[in-house]
């Protein structure tokens, strides 16, 4: 007998049975019935790599001044603690400033001056030394304490645990004499207190020829503490200065050192490494890999609210209602005033290099895609109106018909992309400033099971699941198929943010507010465990790069209205 024979003479049996004699089975349940399920306790689910691999990391900084080391230390230092590794800047400078040495001139950074040169050499072990406090697990049973004295919270567990620690030391260390007394003191601490512990060198290189992003780091670097009330023609001059006395000794890395190091050179243009091992490793290596020094801006949106949020649903993916309509409409024509890009003469060169155009990241729901649909359109129309005004003064070169006509064509045909797993991409042509990635990356936490519930509807049947995320928002994850918790989440965006550093253009991202936590805890420099718990408000945040990072802006939609959908176990959206 096939296998479709069985499955056609089991139903014949069963619709015989059903209709010859009077059934003694017990009847069929309801099926909105409490159901538990068996599953792991949610603390379970807090295993990641930043707890499992035990690996201690000293990350030395080389690089002339402004050549971008605070910055690509502070974003290493951001990286790492929002994937759940503790991470710490230990700066040369600010230490040498705590020793009232602030306001140093550039004749104190003289490498013939013997006395500057050893005080300096100094300061650089003291830093060094103060990150080796921080970070040092004392192996258990040896009586030892685990305090650092730098701020007097325990350094993790005992020997063989503790997870992944790493620490930043922020100093120029630009010559091999200097490189090779860090070598020896980390090994010397490897052999009497941590054999866990390593060493990678980064080393950001920029060509003299690089002179518009010279002028720029410059320029960040004036705002510091050693040049408070300075005039900034003489500290520009007095930096100048100070870097020329660093040149003069500068030996960059080379492979006759044998050091596990990274270079990056002009700003990410190229990346040399060698020795890269292990999970820590590898995470700097690909933040390393995305960053660059370029000014942009990015935009971070919450959604417009939905048909299942007006009706309190978890999850689901439904339209737009009309004031989530009107929302993205008032959202579009406030990111256009913030970008204020004009279609004159210059419009075309400035899209070509890059620093005009506009990438929107969105998710694969509807609701996205409905966004990102009447966002593409508005720009649309706002750039035909500009064209043809440039058009009837005659001052259309290179914004001709033809591009209208292309992008017209473009619009028409143009793939909005799936719903589901796979995503689409939209790309407008040469000339036009907007591109388009949906990404899953950009959906919104999945719910598993309790995906399309309204919250009452989860409470009668998962009452359970209600008090497991109160308890743990962060490891609680959703039971069912594809059920994500909070930490499943910063993983999953993990590719999302790496897009976000590599983009030289400026980025708007479309999301709902469990991404939106995500995304500014990364940026905001928050620890994993506070990601949970961000606030987020209506409207958009914009970021942008200064020296520290990104500096937040606060932008308020006054139409329309948003989404204020949120998860189970919490009485508000910022619950």
């Amino acid at each position: 007998m096939t296998p479709q024979e069985d499955n056609n003479t089991s139903t014949t049996d069963a619709t015989t049975t059903s209709t010859t004699t009077t059934s003694t089975r017990t009847p069929p349940q309801s099926p909105r019935r409490n159901i538990s399920f068996r599953r792991p306790e949610t603390r379970d689910n807090a295993s990641n790599p930043s707890n499992v691999f035990q690996e201690r990391i000293v990350v030395a900084l080389v690089g002339l001044p402004a050549r971008g080391k605070s910055y690509l230390s502070k974003t290493i230092v951001r990286y790492l603690n929002f994937l759940g590794c503790p991470t710490q800047l230990f700066n040369a400078g600010i230490t040498r400033r705590k020793m009232g040495l602030a306001g140093s001139d550039a004749n104190f950074f003289d490498p013939n001056n013997t006395d500057t040169a050893t005080l300096r050499e100094q300061i650089a072990m003291t830093t060094l030394q103060d990150l080796l406090d921080w970070l040092i697990v004392v192996p258990q049973g040896s009586g030892e304490g685990t305090t650092s004295r730098n701020d007097g919270r325990a350094a993790g567990g005992g020997g063989g645990g503790g997870g992944c620690r790493v620490g930043m030391f922020d100093a120029t260390n630009t010559t091999k004499a200097r490189r090779q007394n860090i070598v020896d003191t980390i090994h010397q601490y490897a052999t009497e207190r941590d054999p866990c512990l390593k060493l990678i060198f980064v080393e950001s290189l920029i060509s003299e020829d690089n002179h518009e992003l010279l002028k720029q780091n410059y320029k960040m670097k004036l705002a510091n503490d050693d040049y408070n009330g300075t005039d900034p023609k003489q500290a520009l001059e007095d930096f100048r200065e100070r870097v020329r006395q660093y040149e003069s000794v500068y030996e960059s890395i080379d492979d006759d050192e044998n050091l596990t190091h990274i270079q990056l050179i002009n700003a990410g243009e190229k990346l040399i490494s060698k020795g890269i091992d292990g999970w820590v490793l590898r995470m700097i290596q690909r933040i390393l890999g995305s960053i660059h020094l370029w000014p942009r801006t990015i935009w971070i949106a919450l959604s417009g609210e939905s048909k299942d949020d007006s009706q309190g649903i978890v999850g689901g993916d439904s339209e737009l209602t009309q004031a989530g309509v009107e929302y993205t409409l008032g959202l579009s024509r406030l990111i256009r005033q913030r970008k204020q890009l004009k279609w004159n003469r210059s419009a075309v060169k400035h899209v070509e290099s890059g620093h005009a155009k506009l990438v929107i990241y969105t998710g694969t729901h509807i609701r996205y895609r409905q966004m990102a649909s009447i966002i593409l359109t508005d720009h649309e129309r706002e750039i035909s109106r500009s064209t043809s005004a440039l058009s009837m003064e005659g001052g259309n070169e290179g914004c001709d018909n033809a591009m209208i006509e292309n992008m017209d064509s473009s619009t028409r045909g143009r793939n909005m992309g799936g719903g589901g797993g796979g995503g689409g991409e939209y790309r407008t042509t040469a000339h036009a400033s907007m591109q388009l990635l949906m990404t899953p990356h950009c959906n919104n936490l999945c719910a598993g099971v309790c995906e399309g519930l309204s919250i009452e509807e989860i409470k009668e049947k998962y009452p359970c699941e209600i008090d497991r995320r109160r308890e743990d928002k962060l490891n609680y994850r959703y039971p069912g198929v594809g059920g994500e918790s909070y930490q499943d989440l910063v993983a999953r965006a993990n590719e999302l943010l790496c897009m976000l550093e590599q983009a030289k253009e400026n980025s708007l991202v479309i999301c709902d507010r469990a991404i939106f936590r995500v995304l500014m805890g990364y940026f905001l420099g928050k620890n994993m465990e506070e990601v949970p718990f961000l606030k987020v408000r209506p409207g958009i945040v914009e970021l942008s790069r200064n020296s520290d990072g990104f500096r937040q802006t606060q932008l308020d939609v006054s139409v329309g209205k948003s989404t204020e959908s949120f998860g189970i176990g919490f009485d508000s959206v910022n619950g």
